[in-house]
């Protein structure tokens, strides 16, 4: 489960050149593949399910946000809608 979901948020916490940085995006997405065909082979039903899933919303993440890390995607949005809203509501009402 490691590869599915946190060697891509760790690779998206470290900054790297742009050439060296797209590499190891992709390197990401081909090791939460590789996860999905080790779940494959040596897990459960559902935890191949999950991992699969998982492996869809990394890729997603990579060709609409640009990173490859679904949680980091999700973090990315809330920042973006969510933050203003809520520092906002925080300074009028504190």
């Amino acid at each position: 489960m490691a590869l599915v979901l946190l060697l891509p948020l760790l690779v998206t916490l470290v900054k790297l050149p742009t050439l060296l940085a797209i590499t190891m995006s992709m390197t990401a997405i081909a090791s939460s593949i590789y996860g999905v065909w080790f779940a494959i082979s040596h897990a459960g039903r559902w935890l191949t399910i999950f991992a699969a899933i998982i492996t869809l919303l990394n890729l997603l993440s990579m060709a609409t946000l640009g990173t490859p890390s679904v949680l980091r995607a999700l973090y990315i949005i809330v920042w973006l809608y969510a933050y203003p809203p809520f520092s906002n509501w925080l300074y009028w009402n504190f």
